[in-house]
């Protein structure tokens, strides 16, 4: 996707050649935030934190007067969690939270890549690494990340982890697969 799988392949991989072609099924969309934030939750091996973020986002919706939506992962089961069904958020209307908290999903920086002021959970768990300054551990935490970070270029921090999209990534793609197959003839 970007710079940081890259990153991440040459730690364990240091001699492999990496090309970054980014996210061709994704595309730049235009964030009109609406009055809700949305909670990324993680797969179930994970559950303790997605307790964590909500327990952190109904405190942050009573604070805020903003509803809570939840994006549950494909795993999830939704009778685990106390939330209500219409605070499943929809995929055609995630793009626009006004905010983002998760911990571990790529969602998060598909978020970022939008613009969309996204935060992750601190945790001890190998995941892809975040900004610091984009980095909470409980509510406080969280109020204080949303009033300090007014100038943080999201979309940019967002590059990082998928370079390219939709039409500019497939082309990427395209001239990849070009170099190859003019190299093996």
């Amino acid at each position: 996707w970007g710079e940081e799988t890259k990153k991440l392949i040459h730690q364990y991989h240091p001699t492999c050649k990496v090309e970054i072609c980014g996210n061709p099924v994704f595309e730049d969309l235009e964030h009109i935030p609406d009055n809700f934030f949305v909670l990324i939750f993680d797969q179930e091996v994970f559950k303790e934190y997605n307790y964590k973020l909500l327990q952190i986002g109904r405190e942050m919706e009573k604070a805020m007067n903003i509803n809570l939506k939840v994006k549950l992962h494909p795993r999830n089961i939704f009778k685990e969690y106390k939330i209500h069904r219409d605070e499943v958020v929809k995929f055609d209307t995630i793009y626009n939270a006004k905010f983002a908290i998760g911990h571990t999903s790529t969602m998060m920086y598909q978020m970022l890549r939008l613009g969309i002021p996204t935060f992750k959970l601190a945790s001890d768990i190998p995941s892809n690494i975040m900004n610091q300054e984009l980095v909470f551990s409980n509510t406080d935490g969280l109020k204080k990340l949303l009033t300090q970070n007014q100038d943080v270029d999201f979309k940019k921090e967002g590059e990082f982890y998928i370079k390219y999209v939709g039409r500019e990534s497939c082309v990427k793609y395209t001239q990849f697969f070009q170099r190859l197959i003019s190299e093996k003839n």
